[in-house]
């Protein structure tokens, strides 16, 4: 029954709530001594992929997977790679199309459901021939795409692929898409619009009169945006069906290595719907915890200035036999 016990959470009180939780780390954090060796990869759609590695010669590898309009230089990945690589694993931080530094090759780039691409990675190291164990780690959406991925692969995962963790994942993205349009929320959409409008308007240049890119220029809000491009332009019928088709709430029970997921309970992105407690209660491999504090990928802890809560639940958990 792996539905594990609720974490306390004891933040500095510079963030009383779930909304200090989230933008106060995002604001302020900053990880030193991690240095990526990058390395481009070619895709089965002569496209591309930015791979950043942390090599030491270890026999354990962690890949992590990032979050909406992030990076491997966002300051969670860094925190994740350095309290692992100085634990014996090397790190692979991958990159989204288009998300390493420049425009990719297509039109299109990625979403919150694409595993091709995480598969692709993941052959890619298996490739290499120097590791023993794989770990997978994924983060705000990347948790979804994580956990999207082992489900979907079941029975027919790698061996070699040991554990996967999902920490502040919106595992039912098409709640999450309209929480994220309501009250103090806004402010997140915004934030991401006006990423994904500049991303895109770098994208107009490479593919003048290609797609109406004027009307998605006028989107109001993030959902607007996924209705006007991303859905769409991956085939889609609308959001809704992209969606809901795409999230990993669906493949839970599929899971077969184990795996955890990690939500916090004031979590401002995230609504009922991502805390799966029933699903964990039924299953074997898939767990479930919910921190009661932590906001959306903040967990920092008043006592603990280098790393937060969740680097060292990821560490504890990849470290358990």
């Amino acid at each position: 029954m792996p539905l594990l016990p609720e974490k306390y959470i004891v933040p500095p009180r510079s963030q009383p709530n779930g909304h200090f939780q989230t933008i106060i780390p995002n604001l302020t954090r900053k990880v030193n001594g991690i240095e990526f060796e990058r390395e481009r990869i070619d895709t089965w759609d002569d496209d591309f992929l930015d791979l950043d590695w942390i090599k030491q010669g270890n026999s354990k590898l962690v890949i992590v997977t990032h979050g909406l309009a992030g990076n491997s230089r966002a300051e969670y990945i860094k925190g994740i790679s350095k309290i692992m690589s100085n634990n014996k694993f090397d790190i692979l931080a991958w990159n989204y199309r288009g998300c390493g530094g420049e425009p990719n090759r297509k039109l299109t780039s990625f979403h919150g459901g694409k595993t091709d691409d995480l598969d692709w990675v993941i052959k890619h190291a298996i490739a290499s021939n120097d590791y023993d164990a794989i770990y997978l780690v994924g983060v705000s959406m990347g948790g979804n795409l994580t956990l999207k991925y082992v489900g979907e692969m079941k029975h027919k995962l790698n061996k070699i692929i040991k554990k996967a963790f999902a920490v502040s994942a919106p595992i039912d993205m098409l709640a999450t898409s309209h929480q994220l349009i309501k009250g103090w929320n806004q402010i997140y959409s915004r934030r991401y619009l006006k990423q994904y409008i500049e991303q895109l308007k770098l994208k107009e240049k490479l593919f003048p009169g290609q797609w109406d890119f004027e009307k998605v220029y006028k989107s109001a809000n993030l959902h607007d945006f996924v209705e006007n491009f991303t859905a769409k332009i991956f085939g889609f019928k609308d959001a809704a069906e992209y969606l809901a088709s795409q999230s990993a709430l669906h493949y839970l029970e599929n899971i077969k290595i184990p795996t955890i997921l990690v939500n916090a309970d004031n979590d401002p992105f995230l609504t009922e719907k991502s805390f799966p407690k029933e699903i964990a209660r039924n299953s074997d491999y898939f767990h479930f915890e919910m921190t009661i504090n932590g906001g959306h990928v903040g967990f920092m802890e008043k006592e603990d200035k280098e790393f937060n809560w969740m680097e060292k639940r990821i560490l504890d958990f990849f470290e358990e036999n």
